[in-house]
C-alpha cells in the first residue's frame, strides 16, 4: 500500500517539498533554504470539514435572571520561617 505523501512549498523561497505522512508536525530544514520549517499536516477531508461546520452551529446557552457561577478561588499558602540574625 502506498502511503500519501504530504505536499507543500517553502514560505521563504518557494521550494516544493514532499514529505511521508507520518513526519507530519515535524521540523526540518528546507532543501533550498536551509530555512527551519514545520511539515503541515493532511488537508482536512469533507467528514472533518462537515464535523466543524456542526460544532460552529451549536448554541451558546445564556442565564436570563439567574446567578452566573461563581469562578473557582484558589488558595496558595506559604509558610514562612523564621530567621535569626545574630
Amino acid at each position: 500500500m502506498n502511503v500519501p505523501d504530504l505536499n507543500f512549498d517553502c514560505p521563504v523561497c518557494d521550494q516544493n517539498i514532499e514529505a511521508p505522512l507520518k513526519m507530519a508536525g515535524m521540523k526540518v530544514l528546507c532543501p533550498g533554504c536551509r530555512t527551519l520549517l514545520q511539515i503541515p499536516g493532511p488537508p482536512e477531508t469533507e467528514e472533518q470539514r462537515a464535523r466543524k461546520k456542526e460544532k460552529a452551529a451549536t448554541v451558546p446557552i445564556t442565564v436570563e435572571g439567574g446567578i452566573p457561577p461563581t469562578p473557582a478561588k484558589r488558595c496558595v499558602v506559604i509558610k514562612r520561617t523564621a530567621e535569626k540574625h545574630g
